[in-house]
């Protein structure tokens, strides 16, 4: 039996970052990104 329903996939950039890359290679999210990761769970 096949599944021939479409699938949608999201490609989502990170949001901002805490510190520049050259600085921290895993800065994690600032308060602007954090925010900004909310908003894409309300869409």
């Amino acid at each position: 039996m096949t599944n021939n329903k479409p699938v949608t996939i999201y490609l989502i950039r990170h949001g901002e970052a805490n510190a520049a890359w050259d600085e921290d290679p895993d800065p994690g999210l600032s308060e602007k990104g954090k925010l900004q990761s909310e908003e894409l769970k309300k869409n």
